[in-house]
């Protein structure tokens, strides 16, 4: 469970590959030292690598 913990939100817009629009949110997770971005669509789950604070 993540609480935010004062990391920026942000939402992410655009066309799928079938041309629909779509606008969801981009996740944040606290990783050891670091943070990493998770966006999720449908069944498509994207995570950035750990970023350091």
């Amino acid at each position: 469970m993540m609480d935010g913990g004062g990391l920026d939100k942000h939402q992410l817009a655009g066309l799928d590959n079938r041309e629909r629009g779509f606008s969801r949110p981009v996740e944040f997770e606290r990783v050891g030292e670091g943070y990493r971005a998770l966006l999720r669509y449908e069944t498509v789950r994207v995570t950035t690598e750990i970023h350091p604070f």
